[in-house]
């Protein structure tokens, strides 16, 4: 993430003690999770008299209202308001928030002002098994065009988008037409959904949720495009997995900051409604050589744009704020 520092974990209040207390120089305390290990961030930079930075890689807020759908009582509210204090503590005590998203960061501009925040993409990263839940044999169906998914089946606005597409084309009668073939891999409370909607559709054996996949990189290897229709993410990985592998992706105009990853008619399609995503399917299925284009630029961008290199540049980049004098200071 950084060139050249010297970085320490801090677990427990007793580690905070336990460094050497300093105020000048160039050391910040950054914290990316909230909770206890928020708590302890705070205290560290307190305690320390240095910065407080707080990365966010993600839109808390959706987040947490997303997770409290669907559940009753007072223990998930509890729980709701307890984390939903602590991430504004921590954004309000931050003199530096770094967003992973320019979609989330202007979200939040009523919580942390333009002087406080930055945005700094998540880099590229070689996938490994990244999804929740026991793992599954790597067979997927042989068809015509190869549709992929690769989410949380834990969060319902990842799932619905799918399921609403899945439906669209079956009354449009595209399954049969291309000879659609669609695995949508990720393990979570909505998994049996997707299955349930190919038996609901008569397409089983063509959607298909094979759970948690031991090698996500031979899925990729499979299918001709990746279709990631969302409603909540920030700035996913698995956009990124696919144009590494040169596959176009698909996804819908509202998908917030897979906006920032994905190109209408550069390397992939961007689309408005189910029939946008219809047609984007279509042209896909009779254009081999568009699909290339469209992965290889993918390709690109992400070598230009999302490495740990240019990341790291970032990064950099955003904690010189820290040490930028302030109007009226010297």
């Amino acid at each position: 993430m950084l060139e050249g520092p010297q970085v320490v974990r801090l677990k427990t209040p007793r580690d905070v003690f336990a460094l050497p207390r300093r105020s000048g120089g160039r050391t910040v305390v950054m914290i990316d999770t909230y909770g206890w290990l928020g708590l302890v961030g705070v205290l560290a930079s307190l305690y320390l008299r240095v910065p407080l930075v707080v990365r966010l890689r993600g839109h808390p807020f959706r987040e947490n209202r997303e997770r409290l759908a669907g559940r009753s009582g007072l223990r998930p509210w509890a729980r709701f308001l307890a984390v939903s204090a602590m991430q504004l503590f921590c954004l309000f005590s931050a003199r530096l928030v770094l967003f992973n998203s320019s979609t989330v960061a202007r979200e939040l501009a009523s919580v942390v002002p333009e002087r406080r925040r930055a945005v700094v993409h998540n880099p590229y990263t070689e996938p490994g098994t990244n999804l929740d839940g026991p793992s599954t044999g790597s067979r997927f169906p042989e068809g015509g065009l190869r549709l992929l998914t690769v989410t949380s089946m834990n969060l319902a606005s990842k799932v619905d988008p799918t399921l609403e597409a899945a439906g669209h084309l079956a009354r449009m009668g595209l399954w049969d037409e291309l000879d659609l073939r669609w695995v949508v891999c990720g393990a979570g409370r909505h998994e049996e959904r997707v299955r349930e909607a190919a038996r609901r559709l008569g397409i089983e054996g063509r959607l298909v949720a094979p759970g948690r996949v031991e090698d996500i990189g031979s899925a990729y290897e499979w299918g001709d495009v990746l279709v990631y229709l969302t409603r909540l993410d920030a700035f996913p990985n698995v956009p990124m997995e696919a144009m590494m592998r040169q596959k176009p992706v698909i996804t819908n105009a509202d998908s917030h900051g897979t906006r920032e990853q994905v190109f209408d008619g550069v390397n992939g399609v961007v689309v408005e409604d189910l029939d946008e995503l219809a047609a984007a399917l279509r042209a896909y299925a009779g254009n081999a050589a568009l699909r290339e284009r469209h992965g290889r630029a993918g390709r690109e961008l992400v070598e230009q744009r999302f490495s740990v290199d240019a990341q790291r540049r970032a990064m950099g980049e955003a904690l010189e704020k820290l040490y930028v004098p302030r109007k009226g200071r010297r």
